[in-house]
């Protein structure tokens, strides 16, 4: 019985020291103020929307609507980096969750280079942007 549980543990962390680092990031995006207006959402929600649109096709993202969250969308780019955008939990905005997994051809750089070129993008549409590194979700 012990000889097994010790067998158990250390595959477990013959497994967890092989692991190849992936790269994570979480970009909030709050959109520029609403001109006063009876429908402010209305007058906003498009330039981030039409700015993320512009992005995921200029960039060879494949993106779809996610069948789980109503609003949100779920996109696989280039070497097999995922995105996920979405309204904010807390309603104030969007987040937007980027990954992949590190490995011969995709480096951290990369990574961080593409995060901030999406965040450049949207900034340019008027938005407030915070980028947060290894993370994926609020």
């Amino acid at each position: 019985m012990i000889v097994l549980r010790t067998l158990r543990v250390l595959l477990l962390l013959a497994g967890l020291a092989g692991c190849t680092p992936v790269d994570r990031a979480a970009v909030l995006v709050a959109p520029p103020p609403a001109p006063d207006t009876p429908f402010p959402a209305a007058s906003r929600d498009p330039g981030v929307r039409r700015t993320f649109e512009q992005f995921t096709r200029g960039n060879g993202f494949n993106c779809h609507r996610s069948a789980r969250k109503i609003g949100s969308y779920v996109c696989s780019g280039p070497k097999d980096l995922h995105l996920t955008f979405g309204e904010r939990l807390d309603g104030a905005g969007y987040v937007a969750g980027f990954s992949w997994v590190r490995s011969e051809g995709r480096s951290a750089e990369e990574f961080r280079q593409l995060v901030q070129a999406f965040e450049r993008s949207l900034q340019g549409a008027g938005a407030a942007v915070e980028v947060q590194m290894g993370r994926f979700a609020e």
